[in-house]
């Protein structure tokens, strides 16, 4: 069932920190992609992106949820799982939040991490964990939604092919004014 069940756009917008309000997928976009949101086509597709990365040896840490509801990657970090956000709006969305560019041995659990194909971004996630006991970029779980699909925990580097590779770090702690 998807949960989306209206005529007119009951939906409120969503603001950045700074105020800027955050531009949302068309409503009618959202409506005509809410209708493969029915819990089995997002098992059935999610099930399928697994199956094709353990088929190439990676292992997926583990399924969070499954939602009906149409959110993602960037909805979930930047609107609490309350909207679809297009990639193409996440600089812009780092800038207005505060967010600022860290490197990969400053980076701490809460952190965002942002993949990239050919320096265009295309997903984000957002760090859950690092264990600091080898290659770093290997040793860190991200949690990240999977466009449509499911919520999932998973390695840094284990993504579906068309998400890229993770290029950057982004944070929004306060940076130490006092060297």
């Amino acid at each position: 069932m998807t949960l989306l069940p209206f005529d007119d756009d009951p939906r409120k917008p969503v603001f950045a920190r700074s105020g800027w309000e955050i531009p949302l997928l068309e409503f009618s976009q959202l409506i005509e992609q809410s209708r493969w949101q029915d819990e089995f086509f997002v098992r059935n597709r999610t099930d399928s992106l697994l199956r094709a990365l353990e088929g190439k040896g990676k292992r997926i840490t583990d399924i969070r949820s499954m939602s009906d509801y149409m959110y993602n990657c960037v909805g979930m970090i930047f609107a609490s799982r309350r909207a679809w956000i297009e990639t193409n709006h996440l600089y812009e969305l780092l800038r207005q939040d505060g967010y600022h560019k860290v490197t990969e041995r400053d980076i701490v659990r809460g952190d965002l991490v942002v993949y990239t194909n050919d320096e265009v971004p295309t997903h984000v996630g957002l760090i859950m964990s690092i264990r600091r006991d080898g290659s770093h970029l290997d040793n860190l779980t991200v949690l990240s939604k999977w466009g449509k699909d499911a919520e999932i925990l998973h390695a840094v580097n284990v993504i579906p092919e068309m998400y890229g590779k993770p290029t950057e770090f982004w944070s929004e702690r306060v940076r130490n004014v006092f060297g």
